[in-house]
C-alpha cells in the first residue's frame, strides 16, 4: 500500500520500510498508485503495533504553515488506515504518486506532517481556505492568520481555463514517469499541474532551493520558452523572501499551450543571465508536447 519508513533525512531512509527503535514515533509513506485509487492511506504495522491502542478514531494533522486538518481513523484486521478526510487532506496539497510524506507523531492522536514532491523539495503549503459548501465533515482545516493570505494579492483570475475529460489514475501516472524519465542538461524543476495553477487564481510556485540557486534574486519577470522557440513573458514576485509566485502572463501560457489539471511540466533553465526556461509538457492524455 506504499512504501514507508522512518527517518526525517530521505537519503538515510532504508530501502525497505522499517522503523528503527530509536525513531518509532514517526514514519514516512511514500505515494502509490494505489494509496491514490483507494483514497486512503495505511499506516505502517510496527507503528501501528505500538500506538494503534492510543490513537483515537480522530486524529490531527498540523503542516508546517500552521493548519490543522482532523482525519477518521480505519481499523481493521489489526491494521490501521487515514480515511475519511485523506482525499481532501491529499487534494487540497496535491499529493501524487510518488510524493514522499513524513509524519512525526506528538502523542495525544497528533501528527505533524512534512510533504515533499517529485523534485525531494518540500512543497509550499496552500494557505487559502476552502469554502463552507465545499468543507467536509473530516479533512476540516482551520484559516490561517489575516497576513498568511498575501500570497495572492496581485494573482490574476483564469476565466477561461482549458477543460478535458477526466482522466483516470494510470493518465496521471503515465504523464509522471515520462517526466521522471526525462533528463535535462540544465537545472530544472518539475510541476505537476492542478487545481490552484490552472483554475481561478492560476498561480505557479516555483521552488524555493531552485529560485534560490539559479535565479537571478532581484528578477521581476521570467521567459518561458516551448520547444518551438515560442516565448511568453510572465511576471514573479516573492512572498517573504523565499516564495517566488509565477503569475501574470502564465495563465495566457497555460491557455495557450492547452494545459491542464495533471499535466506534467518540466522547467529547465536554459539561459541563466536572461532567465529562461524551456518547458516540456508531459500530458495525461498523450506523450510529451512539440511545437
Amino acid at each position: 500500500m506504499g512504501g514507508e519508513g522512518s527517518d526525517s533525512q530521505r537519503p538515510n531512509i532504508p530501502v525497505r520500510g522499517t522503523l528503527s527503535s530509536s525513531s518509532s514515533s514517526s514514519f514516512y509513506k511514500i505515494i502509490l498508485p494505489s494509496i491514490i485509487h483507494d483514497n486512503k492511506l495505511r499506516i505502517p504495522k510496527k507503528f501501528a503495533a505500538k500506538y494503534g491502542n492510543e490513537l483515537t478514531s480522530i486524529v490531527t494533522l498540523t503542516v508546517p504553515n500552521g493548519r490543522i486538518w482532523h482525519l477518521g481513523v480505519e481499523k481493521a484486521d489489526n491494521m490501521l488506515w487515514f480515511h475519511n478526510g485523506w482525499k481532501e487532506f491529499a487534494e487540497h496539497h496535491s499529493i501524487s504518486c510518488g510524493f514522499f510524506i513524513l509524519f512525526k507523531y506528538e502523542e495525544n492522536s497528533k501528527f505533524n506532517v512534512h510533504i515533499f514532491d517529485l523534485t525531494a523539495c518540500e512543497i509550499h503549503y496552500p494557505r487559502n481556505t476552502i469554502s463552507i459548501s465545499e468543507e467536509p465533515s473530516h479533512g476540516k482545516q482551520y484559516p490561517a492568520k489575516d497576513e498568511e493570505e498575501v500570497e495572492f494579492l496581485g494573482v490574476n483570475t483564469c476565466s477561461n481555463s482549458v477543460t478535458r475529460q477526466p482522466v483516470t489514475t494510470q493518465e496521471r501516472q503515465k504523464a509522471v514517469n515520462a517526466a521522471m524519465m526525462f533528463k535535462p542538461k540544465n537545472p530544472f524543476f518539475t510541476a505537476i499541474l492542478r487545481q490552484y495553477n490552472v483554475h481561478r487564481r492560476c498561480v505557479l510556485y516555483v521552488p524555493a532551493n531552485f529560485a534560490r540557486n539559479h535565479l537571478n534574486a532581484a528578477l521581476k519577470f521570467i521567459e518561458l520558452q516551448v520547444s518551438g522557440g515560442k516565448r511568453w513573458k510572465v511576471s514573479c514576485f516573492c512572498v517573504d523572501g523565499r516564495v517566488l509566485n509565477l503569475t501574470k502572463g502564465w495563465s495566457t501560457f497555460m491557455r495557450e499551450n492547452h494545459l491542464v489539471e495533471g499535466d506534467v511540466c518540466v522547467f529547465e533553465l536554459i539561459q541563466a543571465k536572461d532567465d529562461v526556461l524551456k518547458v516540456s509538457i508531459f500530458r495525461t492524455q498523450g506523450s510529451e508536447e512539440t511545437f
